[in-house]
């Protein structure tokens, strides 16, 4: 996936950025970003720190602690469903992207 090789390339030059889809593909999108490399390598430890995912099925404290980090500068891509979009405020993100055809024309 280009969007994961770019941020395993630029880290923390990486924008900050939201995938929105269906809660089956946002699993599976920070799933994939947590995947070794091609040679077995696995994950570099901060790269951990620079995704996540947000969705109506997470604890209350994994979503305060996904928004705080999106308002740091430390999470650098979000795998998200709709839930993330409502009544956050994140003003530096950079690239909005929605996977998946919508439920809705809203």
């Amino acid at each position: 996936m280009p969007i994961i090789k770019e941020l395993k390339e630029k880290q923390d030059r990486f924008p900050k950025t939201v995938i929105y889809s269906k809660l089956k593909w946002c699993a599976a999108g920070y799933q994939l970003a947590m995947l070794p490399e091609n040679d077995g390598t696995p994950v570099d430890e901060t790269m951990k720190t620079f995704v996540s995912q947000y969705h109506a099925p997470s604890t209350e404290q994994l979503k305060q602690h996904v928004v705080q980090q999106m308002s740091s500068d430390s999470l650098r891509l979000l795998f998200a469903t709709e839930a993330y979009s409502m009544g956050t405020d994140a003003p530096d993100i950079r690239r909005i992207i929605h996977f998946g055809v919508p439920n809705s024309l809203e």
